[in-house]
């Protein structure tokens, strides 16, 4: 098997480099453990790690290997395990709190966190980001997976009110799976971003 995907990969890229697997894993973990260790952010410590190996032209088969599996295999295991681990009874019982939550998230603390964020790249001249660009990046909604991951986290653990917590975190996801993707291109073609 391993050499069946070595074979690929050398065909992929023209040449044979057998560290690029093992570095796809070994570097942002030293660098997590690195922060860690200093006294800082490890999390913060592997993000940079992945954004300078994503510039690294070599790893670009690997990683595309690596998010098709994460697309097409953990997102599902996450989603699955998570809904196993759901409370219901409890987010039957906190239903307005999460349906609130939701509201919130999806239309207040998301729009301002990509204007606050992307607003120093959007110029009226050169118009790297317009206006109605930042208003449908505020609106377009994520898979949900890393909530999820969290999500699954905080249920594994023995927290006082982590399970309402998870309650709460699922009508977020929930609502903005449901309520968000159907609307996409609505909101696209009133925001003038779709070519006719």
């Amino acid at each position: 098997m391993l050499k069946k995907w070595l074979s690929a990969l050398e065909t992929s890229t023209g040449k044979r480099n057998v560290h690029d697997p093992a570095l796809f894993f070994a570097v942002p973990i030293f660098c997590f453990a690195a922060g860690s260790i200093v006294g800082g952010s490890g999390f913060l410590a592997a993000f940079v790690a992945g954004l300078l190996f994503d510039a690294s032209k070599p790893t670009k088969p690997v990683q595309e290997f690596f998010e098709a599996f994460g697309d097409g295999f953990i997102k599902p295991i996450v989603f699955v395990l998570l809904g196993a681990l759901a409370p219901i009874t409890l987010m039957i019982e906190y239903w307005w709190v999460g349906i609130i939550a939701a509201f919130i998230f999806m239309f207040i603390i998301r729009p301002l966190v990509v204007f606050v964020t992307l607003t120093p790249w959007a110029k009226d001249s050169d118009d790297v980001f317009s206006w109605q660009e930042l208003s449908f990046i505020s609106f377009v909604r994520e898979t949900g997976a890393i909530p999820a991951v969290l999500l699954l986290t905080l249920a594994t653990t023995a927290l006082d009110g982590a399970s309402e917590l998870v309650a709460i975190g699922m009508w977020v996801i929930l609502l903005t799976l449901m309520i968000e993707p159907p609307l996409t291109p609505w909101v696209a073609r009133k925001l003038d971003l779709v070519k006719k």
